[in-house]
């Protein structure tokens, strides 16, 4: 899957910050020396404040003054660790010392909490993201106004919590590509902040170098699976809410600390428009990713608008940009607020134009790195939208969903649970029964990848679960072929090739190329939310017309028509599950299977994504021809025609008509870089 990185386009970043070295193959060593002994250092330098400043007086003036008035709102009280590092940069921006006073006294009070609420609550140091970035920008925006008895109680608490949660830390919370729930980055910060300071220079030399190693290996892993198309694993919610606001703290830090600039290799935030544009449903809501939730739960609105108005701001990016404002509700000129307004003050620029992608855009964009393929007819609400699955096994937050697909158009048809419910039984995916439920082999039973294992990409086994090896996108059709026999436990099949086939607009064409043991059973499912309608060889799932995070979703329809095998049996089953966690979901599964005894038999099936109105589905007809197999399908007036090979590499032929296309199924990757527009 792997391939070089591009470069696309010019990189624009925020003014701030000094010349930077491009790249990075520093040792953790040689960053610590290289860390300036200037103040403030971490996501600006000394000689980037009249630019603040400017910047807070024009076209950040009114997200400025909301800050501001916040401050002024609380500035006698405790306050929160947000409220001490506004108060700070106000101070920074205005040099009023009543500012740096009330500054001064929050960041103690806060710091000594941090030190408390670190030592007794467990789950707060897997949730301390922002309160920790708070804290250590406070520290350093306060750092010159701080006198040395506080400036070393201060070091003293941030060291000590550094510490303990390096020691006390179990193991399943160490996985690098996650970022070991911030130990790394937090070590790592910890150290920048203090190195040189003259008051814990020991303590931090520490700190930064058993932060450093395994937070720039995480963010190596997020650039290759990133790639050059963007995205990363887990879903949009981890994304924003955790995991692209620690790629911006690792960016911000070595540029403006260490001097290194790796803002161009960062395409999950360079790219973070396209990845959400295309995987987005609209009404604008998240799709079903891993534990991620699909608008039904845990969907952070506010994190994404501060991350898509940042990657707007530092790339340039258009479809961000406007994607933000989407969410927000906010018209052209504006941005909405996000949940973190001192990254949107110091990032976003609400003066860029925004636009969502045009009819220039690919129908369907391939994240190669990730495995996955997202399809849309359009950006309006009207659109029939898909997604497609094939990750290797990568990191926490991972479903067993290796080639699972969603399918959506007016509501979720081809759905599956929310939260935490691991297990294939709520995927779009096959079972591969022994005698057992025939799930896929979980992505966590490999246990924790250690940094070795992490890098160099592709990753061995058994952290393979599976590859697209063929995918083909145009005007007409999109073509997906997966290899995923891989995910499931060794002996289930020896050959077992997903073929998903998308004619524009509404119709899919599913061809599952499956060889298990005689003693192996292989299950065909598609989830829904509702009870669906089974009849026979032919299913409708209904998706009723709902109002999703104040948005109305119309409702939409998905028939089903089951061709091979030929005695298949389809049925229905309502399915209560639990999961990591607590999570508990239930979900309606229609399966396929055959009633015979040839453990051979492909899957053929064609799903129509209709309206709400359409009172029943397209015809549908089996073909055959010279050993390939297929279906003839009539719909939104055109008649599709496929056949696909069944033995040697997939591929096979498509006939449209009347538009004249005839064309032979690629047996190859096509390639796409950037927004994907050739």
């Amino acid at each position: 899957m792997l391939k070089s990185f591009v470069a696309v386009g010019l990189l624009f970043l925020l003014a701030f910050g000094p010349p930077a070295e491009a790249g990075n193959d520093l040792t953790g060593e040689q960053v610590y020396e290289r860390i300036t002994s200037e103040r403030p250092r971490l996501y600006f330098r000394p000689g980037d404040i009249p630019a603040l400043r400017e910047r807070c007086r024009t076209f950040q003036r009114d997200a400025y003054e909301r800050i501001k008035d916040s401050v002024d709102s609380e500035l006698s009280t405790p306050g929160s660790a947000r409220n001490c590092a506004e108060t700070a940069l106000v101070y920074l921006v205005t040099g009023d010392a009543a500012y740096a006073e009330a500054g001064r006294r929050k960041l103690l009070a806060q710091v000594d909490s941090f030190r408390r609420n670190a030592s007794a609550l467990r789950s707060w140091r897997r949730r301390s993201t922002d309160q920790r970035r708070y804290l250590y920008l406070a520290t350093d925006w306060l750092w010159e106004a701080m006198p040395p008895s506080e400036r070393r109680q201060v070091a003293e608490d941030l060291v000590y919590v550094a510490r303990q949660w390096l020691e006390d830390s179990p193991g399943w919370l160490r996985d690098p590509y996650m970022g070991g729930y911030n130990q790394w980055s937090n070590a790592f910060l910890v150290g920048a902040l203090l190195a040189r300071s003259g008051v814990a220079d020991e303590a931090a030399r520490e700190l930064l170098l058993a932060g450093y190693d395994p937070y720039w290996t995480m963010m190596q892993g997020r650039f290759q699976m990133a790639q050059d198309d963007g995205g990363i694993i887990a879903g949009f919610n981890y994304a924003v809410h955790n995991y692209l606001k620690m790629n911006l703290d690792f960016l911000l830090v070595m540029k403006n600390a260490a001097g290194v600039d790796l803002f161009e290799r960062d395409y999950s935030l360079r790219n973070a428009g396209i990845w959400f544009a295309y995987g987005m449903h609209i009404p604008w809501r998240l799709p079903k990713i891993g534990d991620s939730g699909d608008g039904r739960r845990d969907f952070d609105s506010g994190s994404a608008i501060t991350i898509l108005s940042a990657a707007a701001g530092l790339y340039q990016d258009p479809v961000a940009q406007q994607l933000a404002r989407e969410l927000g509700n906010s018209p052209p000129g504006t941005l909405p607020r996000g949940a973190h307004p001192l990254l949107e003050l110091l990032l976003a620029d609400p003066r860029l134009p925004g636009a969502l992608p045009d009819s220039s855009y690919p129908r369907a964009r391939h994240f190669e790195g990730l495995g996955h393929v997202y399809m849309r007819t359009d950006w309006t609400p009207d659109a029939t939208h898909a997604l497609f699955f094939c990750e290797d096994a990568v990191g926490n937050h991972q479903h067993d969903d290796v080639g699972s697909f969603l399918i959506y158009r007016g509501g979720e048809l081809a759905a599956d649970t929310a939260g935490r419910i691991h297990t294939t039984l709520s995927h779009n995916t096959l079972l591969l029964k022994r005698g057992d439920e025939g799930v896929q082999r979980s992505s966590r039973s490999p246990g924790r990848r250690p940094f070795d294992r992490l890098l160099p990409y592709p990753f061995p086994a058994p952290f393979d679960m599976g590859e697209i090896v063929a995918f083909e996108t145009n005007e007409h059709y999109t073509y997906v072929a997966a290899d995923i026999a891989r995910a499931y436990p060794e002996g289930r099949a020896s050959e077992l090739v997903r073929h998903f086939l998308w004619f524009v607009p509404n119709t899919f064409v599913i061809f599952d190329r499956v060889t298990t043991p005689p003693d192996v059973e292989a299950v065909w499912q598609v989830c829904a939310l509702e009870e669906p309608q089974v009849e026979g060889r032919q299913a409708v799932i209904t998706a009723s017309e709902r109002t999703v995070w104040g948005q109305t979703e119309r409702g939409g329809q998905l028939f089903i028509r089951s061709l091979l095998p030929r005695d298949a049996v389809l049925a229905k089953t309502y399915q209560e599950l639990t999961g990591a966690e607590g999570s508990s979901d239930s979900i309606w599964r229609i399966t396929a299977r055959s009633a015979g005894a040839n453990p051979d038999d492909p899957f053929l099936h064609v799903l129509y994504a209709a309206t709400p109105e359409e009172e029943t589905g397209p015809a549908v007809d089996l073909v055959h021809q010279r050993g390939r197999v297929g279906a003839r399908v009539q719909a939104d007036g055109r008649t599709y025609h496929v056949l696909f090979n069944t033995t040697g590499p997939p591929g096979g032929t498509v006939r449209i008509a009347p538009d004249g296309v005839r064309r032979e199924l690629t047996t190859e990757v096509q390639p796409q870089t950037g927004d994907g527009r050739r």
